[in-house]
Parts: C-alpha cells; structure tokens; sequence
C-alpha cells in the first residue's frame, strides 16, 4: 500500500511529484528565504536519489538509491509495461538488500514531502 502511495511522490508524470513541486514553488514564491528553502530541498532531493553511498554492487556497477526505489516500488505494484516488469524482475538484486537500506532511501523523500508541505502551509 505505501508503495502506490509513495509512487505519486516519486514518478515524473504525476502532478505531485517532488520536483514538479519544486518547480512551481520556485516559480511562485515571492519570498528569497522560502525560494532559497525550496531550492535546497530539491537539490537535497536530487542528491539522495543518484547517492551510491548505500554499498550495492551489482555486475561491477554501483547501484544508487534510485535504483533501489525503482526496485522496492516495481516488486511492490505492478509496473504497466510488461518489458520494463519482466526486467525488474530478471534484475533481482533486492533480496539482499537489508531493509534500513530501503527504510533510509524512503525516509529521505518523507523528509522533502514534509519540508515541501511546511512552507506550502506558511504560504498557503
């Protein structure tokens, strides 16, 4: 269930994707300071997805948060392109993955969705 949930955050062609939200409140706010707290936060945001830091190789290659969302997420729900589902599954490297890993690469887009939502309600 967290994972369709999560999904809307995270995939670029749903409207409340955190760098859609990003985007329009950069574009919006009169305010520098809260500019400034949106920017970083999409910076944040960008960063934490394309980390390696997370210790996952697979065939000689790093893998990064992202791919280990992308992996949590398509193992979770079904993905609608029947090719893109049958290489997620053929990819496979998940089952080793401890769950803190997994628990650390969610904590850090809850972390931009409440940062996002509290200077939407100091503006809205």
């Amino acid at each position: 269930m967290i994972a369709s949930h999560l999904r809307l955050f995270y995939l670029t062609e749903h409207c409340i994707e955190i760098g859609h939200i990003c985007n329009i409140l950069y574009r919006r706010l009169a305010s520098d300071d809260l500019r400034s707290q949106v920017g970083e936060i999409h910076h944040y945001y960008n960063e934490q997805l394309r980390s390696t830091g997370i210790g996952i190789v697979q065939n000689d290659t790093k893998k990064t948060s992202r791919d280990v969302l992308e992996m949590w997420l398509y193992s979770e729900i079904e993905h609608i392109d029947d090719d893109k589902a049958e290489a997620y599954k053929k990819f496979g490297f998940l089952e080793p993955v401890p769950k803190t890993v997994i628990v650390d690469v969610l904590n850090s887009i809850m972390y931009c969705v409440v940062a996002l939502s509290s200077i939407v309600d100091q503006v809205f």
